[in-house]
């Protein structure tokens, strides 16, 4: 019962940090096609937890101690090849992909943006 509450809890508090994030997007202006708010209500949520169930002993921990190399070669690999595969394919034989110019510089905040995203949606939902 007590981890159903616990699962629950952190559900709701996913979702109120996802829609209030959506709404700061929205009200912002922020473009969702350069960075995306919403996907930090997870991140938000688990330090949310941490916080409130701090003494049930779980801590953050994201260290790279005790884990095997190829785990994170694997980790970091299986998506990057898989994505270069499907793009690959896609360009050959269905329909060539012509990327349009681009500001340097926005390409890099783009990329931090989604990187920061995805790590804060990661984190919470692990």
């Amino acid at each position: 019962m007590k981890t159903l509450v616990r699962v629950v809890a952190f559900y709701g508090i996913t979702f109120f940090f996802t829609i209030l994030l959506s709404i700061v997007q929205r009200v912002s202006g922020v473009d969702a096609g350069i960075f995306i708010l919403p996907q930090f209500g997870p991140g938000l949520a688990a330090l949310v937890m941490l916080a409130v169930f701090r003494g049930d002993g779980r801590k953050l921990n994201l260290g790279l101690k005790g884990i095997p190399f190829a785990k994170y070669l694997a980790t970091v690999g299986i998506p990057l090849l898989s994505s270069f595969v499907f793009f690959a394919a896609y360009n050959l034989f269905l329909h060539p992909v012509r990327p349009p110019a681009t500001n340097p510089a926005a390409f890099v905040f783009l990329l931090v943006g989604m990187l920061l995203g995805a790590f804060g949606e990661e984190l919470g939902w692990r």
